[in-house]
C-alpha cells in the first residue's frame, strides 16, 4: 500500500506525536526553555516523497510553536539540544 501524501493526517503519525511530545516536555531548540507542542519534520514533508524519514524519530524534533514558526519562516539551519542531554536535564519521561 503506498504511503499518504501528508503523513500528519495518519493514526501512525498522531500516535507518534503523541509519544514523542510526551517524552520530550521541553522545546529541543536549543536556547528555549517553553514546553514543546509541536514535532517538527527536519526533513521536510514535501522533499521526502517516499516517506524514507516521516516516521523515523532521528529525523523529528519536538519544538514550540513559536520556535517552530520561526524554523519554517527563515527556512535556516537550527541548533539542536542533544536528547541525550535533554534526558539527563529532565526534560524526558524515559
Amino acid at each position: 500500500m503506498p504511503l499518504p501524501r501528508d503523513p500528519r493526517h495518519t493514526r501512525r503519525w498522531k500516535r507518534l506525536r503523541k509519544q514523542l511530545l510526551s517524552r520530550y516536555l521541553l522545546c529541543e531548540h536549543r536556547g528555549c526553555n517553553r514546553a514543546a507542542t509541536d514535532v517538527h519534520h527536519i526533513v521536510p514533508v514535501m522533499h521526502d516523497p517516499a516517506g524514507m524519514y516521516w516516521f523515523d524519530t532521528r529525523f523529528l524534533k519536538c519544538v514550540c510553536r513559536e520556535c517552530h514558526t520561526h524554523i519554517h519562516s527563515v527556512g535556516a539551519s537550527v541548533d539542536w539540544k542533544d536528547r541525550k542531554e535533554a534526558d539527563e536535564k529532565g526534560s524526558g519521561v524515559g
